[in-house]
């Protein structure tokens, strides 16, 4: 059902995570693929909550990024609340960290 969907990467996250594997730097080069129409085959998933949500539209929520292993709470903690002050380097840092 989700083999037409169509998806803009705009990197304005903490780790970017989707736009870093899809190869797209920055803002500047999100738009520009954007506008010419650049494309990847990612796999998408959707989550069907019951009961269903009372969100705009009412449907499924859409990923593209998951992971599924228990560091991922930790990581959170660790880059957004005790690193959160040393910037963009708390990323790979962080990474590094918990592995």
């Amino acid at each position: 059902a989700l083999e037409h969907v169509r998806v803009g990467v705009i990197p304005m996250g903490t780790g970017n995570g989707v736009a870093t594997s899809l190869g797209v730097r920055s803002l500047q080069h999100a738009i520009a693929a954007l506008v010419e129409g650049h494309e990847a085959r990612v796999d998408l998933w959707a989550a069907h909550p019951d009961p269903p949500a009372a969100g705009p539209t009412g449907g499924p929520a859409v990923s593209v990024l998951a992971v599924g292993w228990g560091a991922v709470a930790d990581y959170d903690e660790l880059t957004e609340v005790r690193w959160r002050h040393l910037g963009p380097m708390r990323v790979p840092m962080a990474q590094a960290y918990i592995v």
